[in-house]
């Protein structure tokens, strides 16, 4: 597993230092709705590096806190919900989201506890990667309440994080420039109640953050009450004019039943039961991690700089799951560091140079037991094993650009990834395995004027199956790692145009922002799960054309209204086995062909704001042989909020109430992938209400 590999490359991150955090080197004031109509003004890090929106020469997305304030901020998907080629969609109202991009992450849910953790998409909170080394994100880490923008990068990032053949979701905490102190309680249907407390110091400049919260929901649905408890320090000091250094903490520890899927006569029947199997067992997953990561960004002269980041992260993980009581108990470990070379020729020619490396291991032990008669754990240990796995990724790319007018973009990563299962209980089923890929990245972009540009891109992408989706069928019994799977291999084409438009003085529309891309795509080795995720297998081939719509307008009146829609269609070319027989030709299951939705808001010149918002998704299967029983009908759901601001010299209060699901539509929140004996639905959320109080005082 290459322990001392990993060893040296830390050793190099701490004496190189760390890489700069986008928290606190950003912009501190975020709440002005004006940069979000100037592009040429936002600028964005999920790429590695500090590039405006405008340059940069794919589909990207930003989200404010505000975009998001009339939510319940239970789940990332009520952040994303409004996002171009974004589907996302939350697992019985929880915090457990199922999200996929341009249909990466579509296999998600399933039998497993962790089967909602995130595929193909590479996810960030401040530079740091909450992706596990298999590719696997649990969004236990993942606090919107203290969370200020999210980036959102929807073209094939492999070239520059690896396994992120979706795309790049990087968090970025709030940011301040003033002491102050910020305190929250919500409430809603359901049972839902959560409270956060926040404070922000500062001395010269040093700056000290942090965070608590928790939150709990008694779920909708039979058996499917969750609760979550989480806590961070951020510390960031100048160290010196060109050098800067971070510290950061985090700790959670989230409890989670499982209502399983139903059936479509189920459903029918009454959407709010559970899978009685789920609740006979208890099924539950209960999670503790912590994460402790250093970054320093260091500065030589105006042409260079040497970033680095290292991290720990512990996990202590226990389910309910298939009749069994399993302990896990893992250890992630990581870093990355990158040199970047800033320089020009001439007064029309400028380059800009990265190279760098990611690093990261997990390892751990897991053990099976018998349910005891409460459900916990039994007295007969059934299994007895540890799983690590080890990544490692080089990564270079170079940026020319002409003037103002044309930059060219060139990009290459070499990544490998070894997994090792040892079975101390059967040690005959010992296994390794090993994935190599070499993913490149091009790009050009035309600078129509200040505010428009064209753009293109061409860009492979690896996707490895994660640890669980690695497992051998029921029949094999010679080894713990399944052989026969490789990893999923794409090829994105996509052209685009974004930019905005601004008319000082204009009565009833003042600004409008837009974004259109179109691509085309193709996926070999395309993993499938069968019998509800408990083993997988490759499906040949499959393409995915789509096209991606965004706009935002805003007005001089006060009204303000985002729209997005993302239209798509997603084939398998070839896929044949012995479980479904040949369905070449077939749509790709969990995708819809259309989805998108539309926000209108109101705000009142004494900062009243109303807001309305719809959404909705076409038709789509939830089983590759789209069959009428795993149909998924399409819906619209809408929903409604009335919020408000006030200052009274330092102090500052606001306070929200909404309406989500108002004609109580009854739909399908999210699906198990080839779910076993018909059970593919976990139906949405219906009518709710929920609100917000927030106090906070600036020093």
């Amino acid at each position: 597993m290459q322990r001392k590999t990993i060893l040296a490359m830390l050793a190099l991150c701490l004496a190189a230092g760390a890489s700069r955090s986008a928290a606190q080197r950003a912009p501190d004031d975020t709440s002005s709705i004006l940069p979000a109509y100037r592009v040429h003004e936002v600028v964005i890090t999920a790429t590695r590096h500090y590039e405006p929106v405008i340059e940069v020469p794919m589909a990207v997305s930003l989200i404010r806190a505000q975009d998001f304030e009339g939510s319940r901020q239970l789940g990332l998907d009520e952040a994303l919900r409004f996002v171009p080629g974004v589907f996302a969609q939350s697992r019985s109202g929880s915090v457990d989201a199922r999200i996929t991009i341009r249909g990466f992450g579509a296999r998600g849910n399933g039998d497993r506890s962790n089967a909602g953790n995130l595929r193909g998409i590479r996810i960030l909170r401040d530079g740091i990667p909450l992706t596990e080394p298999d590719g696997r994100t649990s969004l236990d880490l993942v606090d919107l309440a203290s969370t200020g923008t999210i980036e959102i990068v929807r073209s094939n990032a492999s070239a520059l994080y690896g396994g992120a053949s979706g795309g790049v979701i990087q968090l970025r905490s709030t940011s301040f420039r003033s002491p102050y102190v910020d305190a929250s309680a919500s409430f809603g249907s359901f049972g839902l109640m959560s409270n956060t407390l926040s404070a922000g110091l500062r001395s010269g400049d040093t700056k000290f953050a942090l965070s608590m919260s928790n939150a709990q929901f008694d779920g909708w649905r039979a058996h499917s009450a969750n609760s979550r408890t989480s806590g961070s320090a951020v510390i960031s000091a100048v160290l010196a004019p060109s050098s800067m250094l971070t510290v950061s903490a985090l700790a959670v520890t989230n409890v989670m039943k499982f209502a399983g899927a139903l059936t479509r006569a189920e459903m029918e029947a009454d959407p709010s039961q559970a899978d009685p199997v789920y609740v006979s067992r208890d099924e539950r997953r209960f999670n503790r991690v912590g994460r402790l990561g250093v970054a320093l960004d260091q500065n030589i002269g105006e042409q260079h700089r040497i970033s680095a980041m290292v991290f720990v992260e512990p996990k202590y993980l226990q389910r309910s799951e298939r009749n069994t009581f399993r302990d896990f108990n893992r250890y992630h470990v990581g870093g990355s560091g990158s040199y970047a070379w800033m320089t020009t020729f001439g007064s029309n020619l400028s380059s800009a140079l990265q190279l760098g490396f990611d690093e990261a291991y997990q390892d751990g032990s897991i053990q099976f037991y018998s349910l005891s008669a409460t459900r916990g754990r039994g007295a007969t240990l059934l299994q007895n094993k540890a799983e690590g796995a080890n990544s490692v990724g080089l990564f270079a790319q170079e940026e020319l650009r002409i003037g103002d007018t044309w930059s060219f973009v060139a990009g290459v990563r070499m990544d490998q990834l070894n997994y090792r299962s040892e079975d101390n209980t059967t040690p005959r089923l010992n296994a390794e395995k090993e994935f190599r890929a070499v993913t490149p990245k091009l790009g050009v972009s035309l600078r129509l004027t200040e505010e428009h540009t064209v753009y293109a891109s061409l860009g492979g992408g690896v996707e490895a199956p994660a640890f669980n989706e690695i497992d051998p069928s029921p029949a094999d019994s010679l080894t713990s790692l399944n052989p026969l799977l490789d990893p999923m291999l794409s090829t994105t084409v996509e052209a685009g145009v974004k930019g905005a438009m601004l008319w000082n003085g204009a009565p009833v529309v003042d600004a409008l922002q837009y974004d259109v891309a179109f691509y085309y795509l193709t996926v070999r080795n395309d993993l499938v799960p069968f019998n509800s995720g408990r083993w997988y297998f490759t499906a040949g081939k499959s393409h995915r054309t789509g096209v991606e719509a965004s706009i935002a307008l805003a007005s001089p009146l006060g009204l303000s209204l985002t729209a997005t829609a993302t239209f798509s269609s997603n084939v398998y070319d070839e896929y044949a086995n012995d479980v479904f027989g040949d369905l070449s030709g077939n749509a790709v299951a969990g995708l819809p062909a259309f989805f998108g939705g539309a926000r209108l808001r109101y705000t009142s010149p004494w900062k009243v704001y109303i807001e309305f918002g719809a959404r909705h998704n076409g038709d789509y299967h939830a089983e590759d042989t789209n069959s009428d029983d795993s149909k998924v009908d399409g819906v619209t759901v809408v929903e409604a909020g009335i919020g408000g601001k006030a200052t009274i010299g330092p102090l500052g209060v606001e306070g929200f109430l909404g309406v989500d699901n108002l004609t109580d539509a009854r739909y399908v929140g999210s699906v198990f992938i080839n779910g076993a004996n018909d059970r593919f639905f976990e139906p949405g959320l219906p009518r709710n209400t929920h609100g917000r109080l927030r106090l906070s005082w600036a020093f």
